[in-house]
């Protein structure tokens, strides 16, 4: 979880004692971080735009492998602030970006371990299943200079169903290909949802794929953690609770 600076102490309390609330925020964020601003970045890499943007606050970046070797011909950065601009590029190549230990990370998904998690390891738990609009294909278009004109890729979401045509035109193919396999997975998290709490785990973190066995069969199997929340409290002692989206396929009872 990393190092937090205290902002705010709340103290409260009645004929039972007294309580302290410390409110903090991470102790690798910096106040410039917020600060908007706008470029645009001409046929760099993620790693060098990462970079770049790490080494002018002061911060030491480390990027997936993956992203060292990929070229975007042009991005725009307009009224955003480092982490808001790098968290959407992030979204829009299916990764994560976060600051921990004073460093810029822009890591894969694929990174995290997977988790199995038990139903007699949660105290509670709650599901949604929502069956939604399914598509079969996500369809991009992206502008071939070469060519001179609009070209589309598309991308199988597992699902039966019509096409989706996302309406922005995108500066290159790989930019295309990776917005199609992000409204994918989107959409595939839309189809459930769900909850759970249990004695604190420490190493459970957001993105983290998850295992569930023990409960209704279709709730068992692979999830994904949306948020990870730990808490400390006199009654309960330490917990954490998990908010979850269904993975990248959605549920397979969903794929009928």
């Amino acid at each position: 979880m990393g190092r937090f600076v205290v902002e705010s102490v709340i103290s409260f309390g009645g004929s039972d004692g007294e309580i302290l609330r410390l409110c903090g925020k991470s102790a690798s964020m910096q106040k410039e971080l917020k600060e908007q601003a706008s470029e645009h970045f001409d046929h760099q890499t993620i790693s060098e735009i990462v970079e770049t943007l790490a080494k002018r606050h002061g911060y030491q970046a480390k990027v997936s492998p993956q992203f060292t070797k990929q070229t975007l011909p042009y991005v725009i950065r307009t009224k955003q602030s480092a982490v808001d601009f790098l968290t959407r590029l992030a979204d829009r190549m299916q990764a994560r970006f976060l600051i921990k230990d004073h460093k810029f990370l822009f890591l894969s998904g694929d990174n995290l371990p997977d988790l199995t998690l038990h139903q007699h390891d949660c105290s509670s738990w709650e599901f949604t299943l929502e069956p939604r609009t399914q598509y079969g294909i996500i369809e991009a278009s992206y502008f071939d200079r070469s060519k001179g004109q609009q070209c589309q890729v598309k991308h199988q979401t597992g699902f039966s169903g019509p096409v989706r045509r996302l309406r922005t035109c995108y500066p290159c193919e790989e930019e295309a290909r990776a917005a199609a396999a992000s409204e994918s997975d989107r959409l595939c998290h839309a189809v459930g949802s769900g909850s759970l709490t249990l004695p604190g785990r420490p190493e459970i973190m957001a993105d983290q794929p998850l295992l569930l066995q023990g409960f209704r069969g279709e709730i068992n199997g692979p999830w994904k953690a949306a948020t990870v929340m730990h808490r400390y409290e006199k009654q309960s002692g330490y917990i954490t609770q998990i908010t979850l989206k269904a993975p990248n396929k959605g549920k397979e009872r969903n794929k009928e």
